[in-house]
């Protein structure tokens, strides 16, 4: 999928999953889903779970890789379907998103955001988004039309409750000067909550603010905790 023509039938590009879904892999080293053989070479983002985002959903994804996804359409295309490089995940009603004992690398966002994994909701979202044993690397957005480029492994945008724990971030970065969140960006527009515990953010670039983590103006109500977490080597 060269970029500007989105569906969302799996006609063509991404992985769209338009039902519930349970993903069991036999582990990050055997069961690898990718986009394309290299980092350069990938037809589109990797999967687009509930891409419509018009109703509840629930996701789980275990013991695999995804890799490779190389999403290039253009900032501001159909059902954003210019977010996110490995996972673009739009949360409705109180659907769940799980993502565990897995691998993110080497996905990259051409013009829009969420290198590895975008994160977003419609209004009114309840459900939540855990996130455990994943390692998060060599994930970018590049920005190239000005989409926001945020968010190298994740981008978290709209009202979330996320919890990452014993996960691991290398290597991600955003490429723009207006960037930010080498390894996570965080926009709750309404009320939610970041919680990171347990985790090692190492080697992490943005080229704007946050070289591992970067926030926006919350939205009253929100909380952020980092708990017995490890930042070396971030720029």
């Amino acid at each position: 999928n060269s970029g500007g023509n989105n569906e969302d039938a799996n006609a063509t590009g991404d992985l769209d999953v338009l039902e519930s879904l349970t993903i069991q892999g036999a582990g990050s080293g055997s069961t690898i889903i990718q986009a394309g053989t290299t980092n350069t070479n990938g037809i589109d983002k990797v999967f687009a779970l509930n891409p419509i985002c018009i109703s509840t959903v629930n996701v789980t994804i275990d013991g695999v890789t995804i890799r490779f996804g190389r999403n290039t359409q253009p900032s501001g295309a159909a059902d954003f379907s210019f977010t996110g490089g490995g996972i673009d995940w739009c949360g409705f009603g109180a659907g769940n998103f799980t993502l565990s004992n897995s691998v993110i690398s080497n996905n990259t966002n051409v013009n829009g955001y969420g290198g590895g994994l975008n994160l977003d909701a419609a209004s009114g979202y309840t459900g939540t988004e855990t996130i455990s044993n994943v390692t998060f690397d060599q994930n970018q957005t590049n920005g190239a039309t000005g989409g926001g480029a945020t968010g190298g492994a994740i981008n978290i945008f709209e009202s979330h409750t996320v919890t990452i724990s014993n996960s691991t971030f290398t290597n991600n970065q955003t490429l723009p000067n207006t960037s930010g969140g080498g390894a996570i960006y965080y926009r709750p527009t309404q009320a939610g909550s970041l919680s990171i515990s347990a985790s090692t953010f190492s080697s992490n670039t943005a080229g704007g603010i946050g070289g591992a983590i970067a926030t926006a103006t919350f939205a009253a109500g929100t909380t952020v905790s980092i708990t017995n977490s490890t930042f070396t080597g971030n720029t």
